[in-house]
């Protein structure tokens, strides 16, 4: 075997790159309590394995995230923040918030997403949140509380400011994204709009991300960063906007990426090229560790059924399988990671000629204008110009080293 070596550093990743994180999942799967010391053990693994797939950016469970969850029913609760209410003023404690946040640093993570303040598919509703009274736990707001209620918007003026000082104490403010609610459609607009204007009034100037396909929602201005489902990328890129991100989930499954264990391996890495071309800038996934069949009705066993018990495209709720003392990767987030390494060769090739003749090189090896719903498959196109591109960067840090000599 022959290793080449260049006299070239990659480039620091730019991709923000986020697969959802469901704690959980983990203390289910391992059978241990939920934020034990085992638990908080097993959190760090999960985390270090996201991390050397290059996920950088963890949903952080300031709440359990309301993700799906069926209608009037609770996940197993993961709550960081111990939240107590006395008369109209609520005390945090943020000591579990603490300590998931050094884990996350500890592991090289630098983004960092809060659980949705409202009810996926809509915002009609109120996240689950626990909180003590009079000695007694339970939960204050959830299904039964209206988005716009107002003893909730009261409580998340409090809640964010608490929450948004502490994310500038511990240095991550900058680099934190709020959410307000998954995949909202374009007939609950309104409820969103109502959701948005109350997040953006308290989110300390934090970016507003969530995952939606209509460019409504931007257009109008509820959302600073739109994440777009690849069936419906183009359409925004029609537009320029100006920070951009992609996802993809249960569909489509026909010509998109995507990363289903029945597709080829050419389906999966062809999105760092993808990426790269249309200068995105976040990647999202709902499913890093989803070990449940819909909306968390049951917990299920990854290794006997990888579609949450026929719910969804096998391979999709996650892509990595908890061990017997931490966790495994996966093919498909290991394929993934050479496509995240694919546009990180891109970004070096740039720095040497340009954004403009890098895309240029790609079309060219295409053999076509390379879009989200039409490359080449096979692997000889991704190997093939992975090396072209290695050769050309060797030839310009060459000529490079060569001027510089005395």
């Amino acid at each position: 075997m022959q290793i080449q070596v260049l006299p070239v550093v990659m480039p620091k990743q730019r991709l923000i790159y986020t697969r959802w994180f469901y704690a959980d999942c983990i203390a289910e799967q391992h059978q241990t309590e939920i934020y034990s010391e085992r638990h908080w053990e097993l959190i760090d693994k999960y985390i270090a394995a996201a991390a050397d797939m290059g996920i950088n950016m963890i949903l952080v469970p300031i709440h359990t995230p309301p993700l799906d969850t069926e209608v009037g029913t609770a996940r197993p609760c993961v709550q960081l923040v111990d939240i107590e209410k006395k008369g109209d003023r609520y005390e945090f404690s943020f000591d579990r918030f603490r300590r998931f946040i050094r884990i996350c640093k500890g592991n090289g993570i630098r983004y960092f997403e809060m659980a949705h303040m409202f009810s996926q598919w809509g915002a009609k509703c109120a996240a689950n949140i626990l909180v003590t009274e009079n000695g007694k736990t339970d939960y204050l707001f959830g299904w039964h509380v209206a988005a716009d209620d107002r003893e909730y918007v009261g409580f998340l003026k409090q809640y964010l400011g608490a929450v948004t000082q502490e994310l500038a104490r511990e240095g991550i403010l900058e680099n934190t994204y709020f959410h307000v609610s998954d995949e909202p459609s374009v007939d609950v607009m309104d409820n969103y709009k109502t959701a948005s204007d109350i997040i953006r009034s308290l989110a300390g100037g934090s970016k507003i991300f969530d995952a939606l396909s209509n460019y409504e929602f931007y257009e109008k201005g509820l959302v600073e960063c739109p994440v777009t489902g690849v069936g419906h990328i183009h359409e925004f890129l029609k537009h320029n906007v100006e920070e951009q991100w992609v996802y993809y989930c249960c569909e489509p499954e026909k010509g998109f990426p995507n990363s289903f264990l029945a597709m080829p391996s050419c389906r999966i890495r062809i999105l760092g090229f993808l990426l790269y071309k249309y200068d995105i800038k976040g990647f999202l996934h709902w499913g890093f560790n989803y070990y449940n069949a819909r909306v968390s009705r049951y917990p299920v066993n990854p290794y006997l059924t990888t579609s949450g018990d026929r719910a969804y495209p096998s391979g999709d709720p996650f892509i990595v399988y908890p061990g017997r003392d931490g966790v495994y990767s996966s093919l498909r987030g290991e394929v993934l990671y050479e496509g995240i390494q694919d546009m990180a060769v891109c970004f070096a090739l740039e720095e040497y000629i340009g954004r403009k003749e890098v895309i240029a090189l790609i079309d060219r090896a295409a053999g076509f204008d390379l879009r989200f719903d039409r490359y080449p498959g096979g692997k000889e196109f991704l190997e093939g110009l992975r090396a072209q591109m290695i050769r050309k960067i060797s030839e310009c840090a060459a000529k490079e080293s060569h001027r510089c000599d005395p």
